[in-house]
């Protein structure tokens, strides 16, 4: 660990923040992070991520302070698994659709500014409301929350753990050949970094990959929209008019690898069941247009993100699921 993350007074700023956000959180959530969760930091480096999470490395099927024993399911370290959460963002209290096009900047680089109309995380401290700052850090929480589900329910289960309504797990709805999950131990979580193994690729053929919306925007000057790469965005979110979109993916990150499909889609569960609220996350395109709904799009019908939403969400979903484990040793 670094040793500049450090914890905050419980009257700071900070502080209120991150109580406000836990307020805000829906009910499985709380008990999730309470359940899971030993240490939430405020790290003040603001070259790190908006957040990260950290799970601490032990051999499986061994106690703490016991000889081995393969047939207990160890978790974690049964000493750590920490959530960050960067002054980034509780210094300058972006809004979510800040959030979201800032994860869409990081992805595009330079191709960006030709997609999506260009936005900064803007100064408000003071100027913002609570709800507001409460929001962003929520998305922090829920984001790195989601690592840590889905560490626990693949430690205690293996195959067909993250399996849901008919017995089909989460992954089979959207990716070939993600069999062996191996969730990373020891690690801090970064974009992509869980490794999928040897075909693993979408099912859907015709998704554009972030390296063709990139190479679509190149044919464009930089002061014109990139119209060919425009449209490769409104493939994942929608059109705004698209009355027959059927989506498969709560946002263009969800494409990169199955764990950030399943991270990015229990964030926006959790942001979608929120008490604050939270219903309306769009994305402006340089041509004039905007997406669909992000947080609206789960509730589309007869779409893989809305199967993917119930997976997590129904009666036997993954959140009562992890509900009814036990308390890591």
């Amino acid at each position: 660990m670094n040793q500049n993350q450090s914890m905050v007074a419980p009257n700071s700023t900070y502080a209120k923040i991150i109580d406000a956000a836990y307020n805000l959180a829906p009910d499985y959530l709380q008990h999730a992070l309470c359940q899971n969760v030993d240490v939430v930091y405020v790290d003040p480096d603001h070259q790190s991520p908006l957040g990260w999470s950290y799970w601490e490395e032990q051999q499986l099927g061994q106690m703490d302070n016991s000889s081995p024993d393969a047939s207990y399911p160890a978790v974690g370290s049964g000493k750590g698994v920490y959530i960050a959460i960067s002054t980034k963002i509780l210094d300058k209290q972006p809004r979510l659709k800040h959030l979201e096009k800032e994860g869409l900047r990081g992805l595009l680089t330079t191709s960006y500014q030709k997609i999506i109309k260009d936005v900064n995380i803007t100064d408000n401290s003071g100027g913002v409301a609570e709800k507001l700052a409460a929001e962003a850090v929520l998305f922090v929480l829920a984001r790195e929350m989601a690592f840590a589900a889905e560490h626990q329910l693949v430690l205690y289960g293996g195959l067909p753990s993250l399996a849901c309504t008919g017995g089909k797990s989460f992954y089979n709805i959207s990716w070939n050949n993600y069999t062996d999950l191996q969730p990373d131990l020891g690690k801090i979580h970064r974009l992509g970094d869980q490794k999928t193994g040897s075909g693993v690729t979408p099912i859907d053929n015709n998704l554009p990959s972030i390296r063709r919306i990139i190479n679509d925007s190149a044919t464009y000057a930089v002061n014109q929209p990139a119209i060919d790469a425009i449209n490769d965005l409104k493939y994942v979110y929608g059109a705004s008019d698209d009355s027959n979109f059927k989506p498969e993916w709560a946002s263009l990150l969800a494409t990169v690898a199955p764990i950030e499909d399943f991270v990015t889609t229990y964030t926006v569960v959790a942001l979608s069941r929120s008490k604050a609220g939270i219903d309306n996350i769009k994305l402006d395109f340089r041509d004039g247009e905007s997406s669909k709904n992000v947080i609206q799009n789960i509730t589309i019908d007869k779409s893989k993100l809305k199967a993917k939403s119930d997976c997590l969400t129904g009666v036997n979903g993954l959140n009562n699921q992890l509900a009814l484990l036990p308390l890591k040793p």
